[in-house]
């Protein structure tokens, strides 16, 4: 008979392909589901499962069981967040043979999707909030957790629909995208990698990146080279999503 030992000197990145996070709102508040593959990543059956849900200081952690015995908690309830649509996740895998808890694997910065429908329509990776703004009517938001969003002036009736508006859209999204994209390479782009998808700059460049028309960034290109990309980037935000049709067709009644 072999017997099988295992060695782990550094943990192991889980590719965020094989954990799937679905939420649900319900009357009883928001809950999710996940889905975790990590059968080929040959930790030990009996190594436990945690999936953390977090946003900035707000964290709830849920037993998933073990490896070997993938058996999810049957509360999945985000009690701790007023907005769970801009939650992120993380998968960690424990070793709890020794007394140190040592992680073996882990997946981070994880975002949920919709329950019901299919990835591309997974939660955006610019959440919009309502929130009392003053007298403006939005405002990008940036925190030190790795999270943007859109807030939207809580004192405009509906404005969570409004932002989904094709009049809002063609107007306030291309600044939106201008704003974010200035912010990750020209005022927050120190130790910027664009190999690091666990960063929201690089995720917000390959976005932009991956725009038909567009093109990618390479990793040391001089500021003025990034100011020409990022007016690229928004021209081609611009053009998919027809802004200039959009607002010519509302302010004609229909008529582009």
């Amino acid at each position: 008979m072999t017997v099988r030992t295992f060695n782990y000197t550094k943990r192991k990145k889980i590719e965020r392909k094989h954990v799937k996070v679905y939420v649900t709102e319900g009357e009883d508040g928001a809950h999710f589901d996940a889905t975790i593959k990590i059968a080929d990543y040959n930790f030990p059956p009996e190594s436990r499962i945690y999936v953390e849900a977090y946003r900035r200081t707000s964290y709830m952690r849920f037993d998933f069981g073990t490896v070997g015995n993938n058996n999810p908690p049957s509360d999945r309830r985000l009690l701790d967040f007023d907005f769970p649509q801009d939650i992120l996740y993380r998968v960690k895998v424990i070793d709890v043979t020794g007394k140190d808890g040592r992680i073996l694997g882990e997946a981070n910065g994880i975002r949920g999707a919709i329950a019901g429908t299919d990835d591309d329509d997974r939660l955006p990776l610019l959440p919009v909030k309502p929130e009392d703004l003053g007298h403006e009517i939005w405002k990008v938001d940036f925190d030190a957790h790795g999270t943007t969003r859109l807030l939207v002036n809580s004192k405009i009736h509906g404005c969570m629909n409004i932002a989904r508006t094709p009049l809002f859209i063609a107007m306030v999204y291309p600044q939106v995208l201008r704003e974010i994209l200035f912010r990750a390479l020209l005022h927050d782009s120190e130790s910027l990698d664009l190999e690091d998808m666990l960063d929201w700059r690089a995720q917000w460049i390959k976005f932009a990146s991956e725009l038909p028309g567009s093109r990618y960034l390479s990793q040391n290109e001089q500021d003025e080279n990034k100011i020409v990309w990022i007016n690229e980037a928004v021209a081609a935000f611009s053009r998919k999503h027809r802004c200039l049709d959009a607002y010519k067709s509302i302010r004609n009644g229909g008529r582009t």
